[in-house]
C-alpha cells in the first residue's frame, strides 16, 4: 500500500481477501489505483480514493488481509477481510454477515458527522506512544512506552543537533582554510557575494515567518475576543435561566400537590434545569478553549521573539560581510596602486623602526635628546618620500591628484601621531632639562648679596679675566679661596 503526494492511494501484492481494493481478487505485481465502490455514496467507481474534494488521504495502514486509510475530513475507509465483519454492526441486522458490502472496495466505516469530542476524562495523545495503538489488555505499562518514545525523540533531537554542529564546524573550517589559503581576488569576492545573497534570503525568510506569526497572533486575538463575547452571553443567559428556575420553583411551591398544573410545572422545571446544565457545560468548554488559545498565543509570541532575534543576527552578519566585501574590493583595487604600495611600505618601515627604538633603553638626558633628534629626522625623511611620490603622481590628472592628496594626508597623520608620541616621551625628561645644578657643582655660597655683587656696578666695562676655561663645572670663580667678586662677563656667559 502506498500514499502519494496528492493524497491518493495505490496498492499491489496479494489480493486473496480483496485487501488491494481494486474491485477483484486477483493479485497485482504493479501498482494500481484504489478506487471507490460503484455508486457508493453517490461517488463514481472510477474516482480514485482521495481524489474527491476535501477527502484526500493523509494516513494509510496495511495488514495481512485488510487495509485502512484516513482522510483529511475525518472519514476512515477500510477494505478486505476486516470490513466484511464490520458490515454486521453497520447494517443493523446482526444475523446477516457481509450483506450488501463489497469487500474488494474501500468502505467508509467512520464519517465526519459521527465524530464526538471531549468524551474522555483525561488527555489522550497518540504522539506520546509513537502513533502506536496500545491495547488496554496487552499493554499494562503505558508510562514505560511513553518514556521509551520520549527517549527516542530526544535521541533524534540530539542527533539532529550534533549534525547541525558538525555542519557549523565544517563551515568554520572552510572559512579558516580560505583565510589561510586565499585564492584569487575574484573568487573571494564571488564567495562574499554568495554569502550576502544567502543572508539576504535568510532575512527574507525570517520576515515571512514573522509576518505569518503576526497573522497567527491576530487570529488568536480574534478568537479570544469572540470567546469573551460568548462567555458574556452565556453568563447573561445563565442569569436568566436561574431566575426562570426560581420562578418555576416558587410556582411549584404555591401550586397544589396534584393536578395537571403541577405536572406541567414539574416538566418546565426539568426543562429549565437541563438548560442550566447545558449552559454550565458550554461555559466550561469555552473556558477550556480560552486556556488553549492563551497557551497557543504564548507559544507564538516565543517563536516570534526567536525569529526576530534570528533576523537581527542575520542582519548583523550581513553588515559584517558587506564591510568585508567593500574592504576586499578596496584591497583589490589598491594592490596595483603605487601610492598604496608606498604607503604600506612606509607604514611598515615606521612600525619596524619604532619597534627597534622601543627595545633600546636610553641611559640619560643627552642620549634621549640624541635619539629624539634621530626620530624626527627619520619621520621627516619618511614624509618627504611620500610628498615626492605624490607630486609625481599628481601630474596624471585631477582624479589622481585628489587620490594622491588623500594618501599623503594619511601618512602625514601617521607621522604627526609618531611626533606627538615622541613629545610625550620627552615630558619625563623635563626635570632633567631644567636642572642647572651642573653649573654650580663645587661652588661656595656667598656670604651676602653685597659681597657677591658689590663691584658689579663700579666696573661694568671690566673684562671677564676670571673666566679660566669654557668648562662650566670647573669654573673657579665661586670656588676660589679669594674674596674677589665675580665680574659681569661671567653672568653674561651664563645668560
Amino acid at each position: 500500500l502506498a500514499l502519494v503526494a496528492p493524497g491518493l492511494v495505490w496498492s499491489w501484492g496479494r489480493n486473496k481477501d480483496g485487501q488491494l481494493g481494486v474491485g477483484d481478487y486477483r493479485d497485482r505485481t504493479q501498482p494500481v489505483e484504489v478506487c471507490h465502490p460503484p455508486l457508493a455514496d453517490g461517488v463514481d467507481s472510477t474516482l480514485q480514493l482521495g481524489a474527491n474534494k476535501g477527502g484526500h488521504i493523509i494516513s494509510i495502514n496495511a495488514g495481512l488481509d485488510s487495509s485502512l486509510a484516513a482522510a483529511v475530513n475525518s472519514n476512515i475507509w477500510q477494505w478486505g477481510q476486516i470490513s466484511g465483519g464490520f458490515s454486521v454492526a453497520t447494517a443493523g441486522d446482526k444475523t446477516k454477515h457481509g450483506g450488501g458490502l463489497v469487500q474488494n472496495r474501500p468502505y467508509c466505516i467512520f464519517r465526519q458527522d459521527s465524530f464526538r469530542s471531549q468524551m474522555r476524562s483525561g488527555k489522550v495523545s497518540i504522539s506520546s506512544s509513537g502513533c502506536k495503538v496500545l491495547h488496554q489488555d496487552t499493554c499494562t505499562d503505558r508510562v514505560r512506552v511513553e518514556t521509551l518514545v520520549q527517549g527516542v525523540q530526544d535521541m533524534q533531537d540530539s542527533i539532529n543537533q550534533e549534525r547541525r554542529e558538525l555542519a557549523e564546524l565544517e563551515k568554520k573550517a572552510k572559512a579558516e582554510e580560505a583565510v589561510r589559503n586565499p585564492g584569487e581576488a575574484e573568487d573571494e569576492l564571488s564567495t562574499l557575494q554568495d554569502t550576502i545573497g544567502q543572508l539576504e534570503r535568510d532575512i527574507r525568510l525570517c520576515e515571512k515567518e514573522i509576518e505569518a506569526f503576526g497573522k497567527s497572533l491576530e487570529s488568536c486575538d480574534l478568537r479570544q475576543a469572540h470567546n469573551r463575547k460568548q462567555l458574556q452571553q452565556l453568563q447573561q443567559q445563565g442569569t436568566s435561566l436561574r431566575d426562570r428556575q426560581d420562578q418555576v420553583s416558587l410556582s411549584i411551591y404555591m401550586a397544589p400537590k396534584a393536578g395537571a398544573e403541577r405536572r406541567k410545572l414539574d416538566e418546565q422545571l426539568t426543562e429549565v434545569e437541563e438548560f442550566v446544565q447545558a449552559n454550565k457545560n458550554t461555559r466550561m468548554t469555552l473556558l477550556d478553549q480560552r486556556a488553549e488559545t492563551d497557551k497557543e498565543k504564548q507559544k507564538i509570541l516565543a517563536q516570534l521573539a526567536e525569529r526576530r532575534k534570528l533576523r537581527d543576527r542575520f542582519q548583523r552578519r550581513l553588515e559584517i560581510v558587506k564591510d568585508l566585501s567593500r574592504s576586499s574590493k578596496a584591497s583589490t583595487t589598491g594592490s596595483s596602486d603605487p601610492l598604496m604600495k608606498m604607503l604600506h611600505k612606509l607604514c611598515s618601515e615606521t612600525a619596524e623602526y619604532f619597534h627597534r627604538r622601543a627595545s633600546q633603553a636610553t641611559q640619560g638626558f643627552l642620549d634621549h635628546m640624541k635619539t629624539r633628534d634621530a626620530d624626527f629626522a627619520f619621520l621627516d625623511q619618511t614624509e618627504q618620500k611620500m610628498k615626492d611620490l605624490a607630486e609625481s603622481v599628481s601630474s596624471s590628472g585631477p582624479e589622481r591628484a585628489e587620490h594622491a592628496r588623500l594618501v599623503k594626508q594619511m601618512l602625514v597623520d601617521l607621522v604627526n601621531l609618531r611626533r606627538a608620541w615622541c613629545d610625550m616621551l620627552q615630558d619625563r625628561w623635563a626635570s632633567e632639562g631644567l636642572d642647572l645644578s651642573c653649573f654650580f657643582d663645587g661652588s661656595n655660597k656667598p656670604s651676602s648679596a653685597e659681597q657677591a655683587f658689590g663691584d658689579f656696578d663700579e666696573d661694568e666695562d671690566a673684562a671677564p679675566s676670571l673666566l679660566p676655561s669654557p668648562q662650566l663645572p670647573s669654573l673657579g670663580v665661586f670656588g676660589g679661596e679669594t674674596d674677589t667678586a665675580p665680574s659681569k662677563g661671567i653672568f653674561g656667559f651664563l645668560t
